[in-house]
């Protein structure tokens, strides 16, 4: 069974700390093409900041992860893990 189910957020910043965790594992699991995880990211927001190894800024909270964002974000990230897309 597929289940899909839609929401509209009509504010700026709804203003919650919460977000969904999104895993390059479970996205490896999902669909196993490059660029996977990457995909699962694009029109979500950071829930917070996401920052580099080196502290470069990737994006920034509230931030619309395009395809472009959400590539550097993948490029970024860590291979167990990145947290803060809402």
């Amino acid at each position: 069974m597929d289940v899909a189910q839609d929401v509209i957020t009509r504010d700026e910043d709804c203003g919650t700390e919460e977000g969904s965790w999104i895993t390059r594992s479970e996205s490896d699991e999902i669909a196993s093409e490059e660029g996977a995880f990457a995909r699962r990211l694009v029109g979500r927001l950071a829930a917070a900041t996401v920052t580099a190894a080196d502290g470069t800024v990737v994006a920034e909270r509230n931030e619309e992860l395009t395809e472009e964002v959400a590539a550097r974000v993948a490029a970024a990230a860590s291979r167990k893990s990145w947290s803060g897309a809402r």
